[in-house]
């Protein structure tokens, strides 16, 4: 007797929280946070340099927020953002 096994994959789609554009960016990077029905703020987000040494904070902003990247070099950083419901830190090039 030979057995065998099925298996099944159900994908689920996926919904993106944090949305941080463009990437690269030149002068200015946007951050949106996708809406709920319930409320949330970003509630503290951090630009870090790649050896993770903060740059700028921001506290208490709103879920649709940009930041002016002029005064920044050319180079990758890394942008921590906290809400009330989340948290994620992304790879963001200037």
């Amino acid at each position: 007797m030979v057995g065998f096994f099925i298996h099944t994959i159900v994908e689920k789609e996926r919904t993106q929280y944090f949305k941080v554009y463009p990437n690269p960016t030149q002068d200015r990077l946007y951050i949106d946070i996708k809406k709920l029905n319930e409320f949330h703020i970003i509630e503290h987000m951090a630009l870090m340099d790649a050896q993770g040494r903060q740059l700028k904070e921001w506290k208490n902003v709103p879920t649709h927020f940009f930041i002016d990247t002029k005064a920044f070099s050319n180079g990758n950083y890394f942008l921590k953002i906290r809400t009330n419901k989340s948290e994620e830190t992304l790879p963001i090039v200037i």
